[in-house]
């Protein structure tokens, strides 16, 4: 066996062009990047991490001789190569599986593979699966391809895992997984099969037609049929070091007709020119050999007729290994595309308790694709880095322990990516240090060597990743997202950058409460005591101890109490300043496209502003002087001479009623009070097309009241509209083009109801009506086509109702008398979304249809 190499100066490793393939990259070598789970990804980029591309085929087209191609975990539609990379700068494609205990790739990148004519080409670390009832791969011409550590399964057992054709050369497939077969033919030459393993009914799992010259070296195979058939003179086969079994050996006990597990191996007798076979474990229900159209038993007796498999065993009734198995020590180290790792990534040791048999440089290889390890019992092991990640020239300390049954005390050895790669070791101690002096992907394995002098390493024990990325300073980021609660909020460290990992992050939400540390890439949810906006400050620590703090503004979702919201624009900026402290609003609009805001405050208090043409902008609050008047509800509306009406219902139950002239001048006389105006809780007010206007009025006893002011001023007088057994909490009104108006009110028991007043005064026979799903109502807001509209015929009305749960529904009753059916404004009747809820809404529309709608937030 080889000795066990120990460097004796220095524990410090400079990465380089020494690695193992997998981490040697060429003079100038680009990484590309596939992921198609990134919201980034991007098929028309250059595949950075940032941008990743988002299918592998837009990546292969674009990869040069020398490029990684870096597939992040997913499935991945299949794709076809054809560029190619050199024998010295080769395009490698890794899937960044990890092997784990049954066999298969974990985290590994799912494709399905076309090489088409291409040549220098590396695979590995991929499950590659079938997107199509076609091989899993297509390997089509081209030459120097290697798979290796990839998982293949086919899409029917029918088809092949993997398919080497049309006179491709120098391919290699080593410690691969198959679940079905792999086929080679079409004139292909030089491929090589090795250390790879077979699972159980793959039928026929090996098929060599008319390629020359293949070696078939060291794999595992279960299989049914013959599992290793060399046919088409596919001259100059090597097969040796198998391990060949059968279903009865394993988990499953039969094979599908018509496939039946009879000869382990078939060569016939157009390719049995130059073929070999020996140093393999044939176990066969049937023959185990069929040569040259005979059938042999043993491969005594095949060695007696055509001098073939004289080094073979027959007897092992299984494929496992365990000690003393005749598998052991009994290869031939120099059959062709032999492994110094085997399948596992173990190398290959000599069994103190089993003498070696086997030829080759090295007598002691195992048969079949894994090699049996000195049975050194760990009780624990583990292996851990400073850092996961580290810039160029970052230091990384490893630490490794262990301990056992036979010896308390090892030489620890970490290799970077492998037996094969470059080795530092740790002493008795188990600490070493590493850098890297090129960005990339490594692997630091442990290797144990137990210290009672046996040579033998217990490999690999354990390993970490290690990622290596141009030198960077840290620079954190943080987002603040609204949580599902009103007063929640999810915070993230989002878009940090550094060349360390992360490896604390820390937030402090502003309000007093204690830190929260949370796990790297983990969010954190905190829910605020009351409403406001905060100050969250994040802190991030790498793991070179480097630490910087970043910080963001949040506001809770809920908007405080009272504040005035701009449903149509979804914005709470398109409102006068300062409109919070607000109980309740009104809307109007004017001839000249400029609209009004009326409010009554908490304080008692009306406020009034005036917007732009487009409802977006306007003008600071103007407080109403009345000393000694406290309002509680208010209306407004805008007449066809430009004015504006406004009412108000005091703290008393009075009803008031001003007007704001065309020339921005009040009324002299001031606010007035109809006769009557006593006992009322809400009122609203209307403009008609004649000048004049219409006002309803909620009385505490839940009784629902009409009045007109003529156009000269003076006024109808009160009505009752009379709704025995009904009472009403709230009701809007609004004046068609017509001459007609339309009302709606809501009932004490949440229903709201419509009802139409025609310009004769007369009511519409069929008198109330509930429109579908004018239930669960708090309260209710009409507006329709502005009575100084010059469109003569009208458009509808509008209606915007409060839930009782505080969302805002807006319906539509069409100008032929049908409902267009309600809608969610925040698309749900629970509230309004990140705005919290509604108390109250109010809505206009003005002259060029567009629609004005705001809502008090309920808090």
């Amino acid at each position: 066996m080889r000795p066990r190499v120990v460097a004796t100066s220095t524990a410090t490793l400079i990465a380089a062009a020494s690695l193992s393939p997998m981490a040697a990259q060429a003079a100038g070598q680009n990484t590309i990047f596939v992921n198609s789970s990134s919201s980034a990804c991007t098929d028309s980029g250059t595949g950075t991490v940032a941008a990743p591309y988002c299918t592998l085929q837009a990546a292969a087209d674009a990869a040069n001789p020398g490029d990684v191609v870096n597939v992040a975990q997913g499935t991945y539609a299949p794709a076809t190569i054809t560029r190619s990379g050199t024998a010295s700068a080769p395009i490698t494609f890794t899937g960044n599986g990890v092997r784990n205990a049954i066999g298969r790739l974990a985290y590994a990148a799912t494709i399905s593979v076309d090489v088409s004519g291409a040549s220098y080409l590396k695979f590995q670390n991929f499950d590659i699966m079938p997107g199509s009832s076609a091989a899993a791969a297509v390997v089509d011409g081209g030459s120097d391809i290697t798979f290796s550590t990839d998982w293949f399964q086919a899409a029917t057992p029918a088809e092949p895992s993997l398919h080497v054709t049309d006179g491709a050369s120098a391919v290699t497939v080593q410690d691969s997984i198959f679940y079905e077969q792999i086929l080679v033919d079409g004139g292909s030459s030089g491929t090589i099969l090795t250390t790879n393993r077979f699972s159980d009914l793959a039928s026929n799992p090996i098929s060599v037609v008319g390629a020359a010259n293949t070696a078939i070296t060291s794999n595992t195979v279960y299989g049914c049929g013959p599992a290793v058939s060399v046919t088409g003179s596919a001259t100059g086969t090597s097969i040796e070091n198998n391990v060949i079994g059968n279903p009865a050996t394993s988990s499953t006990t039969t094979c599908p007709a018509p496939a039946q597990a009879e000869d382990g191996i078939l060569v016939d007798a157009s390719s049995a020119s130059g073929t070999t076979s020996d140093y393999n474990d044939v176990y066969a229900t049937g023959s185990a050999y069929d040569w040259a159209g005979t059938t042999y038993a043993s491969a005594a007796a095949l060695y007696a007729a055509a001098g073939q498999a004289q080094h073979d065993d027959n007897s092992l009734l299984g494929t496992e290994t365990t000690e003393h198995s005749p598998l052991i020590n009994s290869a031939n180290s120099a059959a062709i595309g032999e492994q110094p790792l085997d399948l596992n990534g173990n190398p290959r040791v000599i069994d103190p308790l089993v003498t070696p048999t086997g030829a080759g440089p090295y007598n002691y290889y195992d048969r079949g694709a894994i090699q049996f390890q000195d049975p050194v019992t760990l009780t624990s092991r583990s292996i851990t880095a400073s850092a996961t990640q580290a810039p160029v020239g970052g230091v990384v300390t490893l630490h490794a322990s262990a301990t056992d049954t036979w010896s308390s005390k090892f030489d620890y050895q970490f290799r970077i990516n492998g037996s094969n790669g470059t080795l530092i070791d740790g002493g008795t101690s188990g600490t070493a240090t590493a850098s890297f002096s090129t960005p990339g992907d490594y692997a630091a394995y442990l290797y144990l060597a137990p210290t009672n002098g046996s040579p033998t390493p217990v490999t690999p024990a354990a390993y970490v990743q290690l990622v290596v990325v141009p030198a960077a300073p840290l620079a954190p980021q943080i987002s603040a997202t609204a949580g599902p609660g009103p007063y929640d909020v999810i915070v993230a460290d989002s878009g940090t950058t550094d060349a360390w990992n992360i490896t604390g992050v820390t937030y402090d939400f502003g309000d007093g409460t204690p830190t929260q540390t949370v796990a790297t890439g983990a969010s954190s949810t905190h829910t605020y005591a009351k409403a406001g906006t905060y100050t969250i400050t994040e802190t991030v620590t790498d793991a070179d101890g480097n630490k910087a703090t970043t910080s963001t503004r949040f506001s809770t979702s809920a908007l405080t109490a009272g504040t005035l919201i701009n449903l149509g624009s979804a914005q709470t900026t398109d409102v006068p300043a300062n409109s919070t402290g607000i109980v309740q609003a009104a809307v109007g609009s004017l001839p000249n496209g400029t609209s009004d805001l009326v409010a009554a405050t908490t304080a008692g208090t009306v406020e009034f502003a005036t917007g732009n043409k487009n409802g977006t902008t306007w003008q600071s609050w103007q407080q109403l002087s009345q000393p000694g008047v406290t309002a509680r509800w208010v209306g407004i509306a805008g007449m066809p001479n430009g004015s504006s009406q406004l009412i108000e219902v005091t703290s008393t139950g009075s009803l008031r009623h001003i007007v704001r002239n065309a020339n921005g001048t009040w009324q002299s006389s001031g606010w007035g009070t109809p006769a009557g105006s006593t006992g009322f809780a809400h009122a609203s007010i209307t403009a008609m097309p004649d000048g004049s206007t219409q006002l309803l009025a909620v009385t505490t006893s839940g009784v629902l009241m009409h009045n007109i002011r003529f156009a000269n001023g003076s006024w109808q007088g009160w009505r009752a509209l009379s709704q025995p057994g009904v009472t009403i909490v709230d009701a809007g009104i609004a004046g068609m083009p017509d001459g007609s108006s339309q009302i709606v009110e809501v009932t004490s028991t949440q229903v709201m109801k419509h009802d139409i007043r025609y310009a004769n005064g007369r009511w519409q026979p069929q008198g109330w009506a509930v429109p579908a799903g004018g239930t669960g109502i708090a309260g209710v807001s009409i507006a329709a086509q502005p009575a100084f509209s010059s469109t003569s015929t009208s458009l509808g009305a509008v209606i915007s109702a409060v839930t009782t749960q505080g969302g805002v529904l807006i319906g539509m009753r069409e100008a032929n008398g049908s409902w267009s059916g309600w809608q969610n404004w925040s698309g749900t009747a629970t509230g309004l979304g990140n705005f919290g809820t509604a108390a109250n809404v109010t809505d206009a529309t003005q002259h060029d249809t567009t629609f004005l709608n705001f809502a008090v937030a309920g808090g």
